[in-house]
């Protein structure tokens, strides 16, 4: 008899919605779980579905907005105080902050608790949006290679500190 392995949010969406099979998505948790890495990085690595079309997927069904930062340089990305390693680990980038709302780029929006933990340690609302998972990887993979930077999330700039238009002229 097979074990039951419970699926996390992203999984059961993608069974549900008839878009992989559930003996194909149980043995890729099962795998992630066991290597200790999330569940969207092991699917992407499995070519059972492109990054792309995951991330569209997780931007249709749980509404979040798709945003491809493969642009974006590790440089540019704020520093705002929560856990490097929770972020690292969870796959959050965050993008930046206006008032009181960070804005952070997920690969899997299910993780809620991690979501909230980051809005209790920052005291701000967060607002996601999608991204593909190898990007975030690439983007939080060179923003260790510069150096220190602390805490990723400490220090986003505010919008007091942002120049309007009519500022710089």
């Amino acid at each position: 008899m097979a074990e039951n392995i419970a699926l996390s949010g992203l999984a059961r969406s993608l069974v549900q919605q008839n878009v992989l099979l559930l003996q194909d998505v149980e043995v890729i948790q099962k795998s992630a779980q066991a290597q200790d890495e999330l569940f969207v990085s092991a699917l992407v690595q499995s070519r059972k579905i492109s990054a792309g079309d995951l991330a569209r997927f997780a931007s249709k069904t749980f509404g979040f907005p798709y945003f491809n930062i493969s642009t974006m340089h590790a440089e540019s990305l704020p520093v705002i105080e929560a856990e490097t390693e929770m972020l690292v680990r969870h796959h959050i980038v965050p993008l930046f902050k206006r008032g009181n709302r960070i804005f952070v780029a997920v690969s899997d929006p299910t993780q809620m608790s991690v979501l909230h933990n980051i809005a209790f340690t920052t005291g701000c609302t967060i607002d996601v949006v999608i991204a593909e998972d190898p990007h975030i990887s690439k983007i939080l993979a060179r923003y260790g290679q510069h150096g220190d930077r602390g805490n990723i999330l400490e220090g986003l700039v505010d919008d007091d500190d942002m120049i309007t238009a009519d500022q710089a002229m």
